[in-house]
């Protein structure tokens, strides 16, 4: 196979040295039959990374008893370029974590094109007391690199008045000036 842009060198001539290598990613495993098959990229794209980090709801990391019906949900875009900018986001939340990659997803924002990373409310169907919330975010930048988030996680509180149970503790009441 040869596709466009691929450098294609078979294994017996493959003798480089450590710096040839730079600029280019392996695409197959080097085997005793297969050829060798190198995508060249830009040095400038090897040395730039982006990620996204610090995700928070209602401005805490994995949060406990949340009582907002629409959480707000923020993160930061991080990136080795100066001035990288946000340019799209997708949000995905489930109620478990593996749920995140497959089907069964609470809510997908999909894909909304703005720069936009703080108090982006939940829009998903309506949460319950003692819900575990589970959720990422996708971001694109300028250049349309694409950079996903670790899960994170809220658990929604009472919300409720009859979902608190309890009865108070204390002395009896005995009367006099003291008591």
């Amino acid at each position: 196979h040869s596709a466009p842009n691929y450098v294609h060198i078979l294994p017996t001539t493959a003798r480089f040295g450590v710096d040839s290598w730079f600029g280019q990613r392996l695409i197959a495993k080097l085997t005793e039959k297969k050829p060798l098959y190198f995508q060249t990229i830009s040095a400038k794209e090897i040395i730039m990374s982006l990620s996204v980090s610090n995700l928070t709801c209602e401005y805490r990391i994995n949060p406990l008893g949340i009582d907002a019906l629409q959480p707000r949900l923020s993160w930061q875009l991080e990136s080795d370029q100066r001035g990288t900018r946000q340019t799209a986001y997708r949000i995905l939340a489930a109620t478990t974590e593996s749920a995140l990659s497959g089907s069964s997803l609470l809510w997908d924002s999909g894909k909304i094109p703005s720069d936009q990373s703080i108090h982006i409310s939940y829009n998903g169907p309506g949460l319950v007391s003692g819900q575990h919330v589970y959720w990422k975010v996708l971001v694109w930048d300028e250049a349309g690199r694409e950079a996903e988030s670790v899960a994170a996680w809220w658990e929604m509180g009472l919300l409720e008045r009859t979902d608190w149970q309890g009865q108070w503790i204390g002395a009896p009441f005995s009367g006099g000036p003291r008591t």
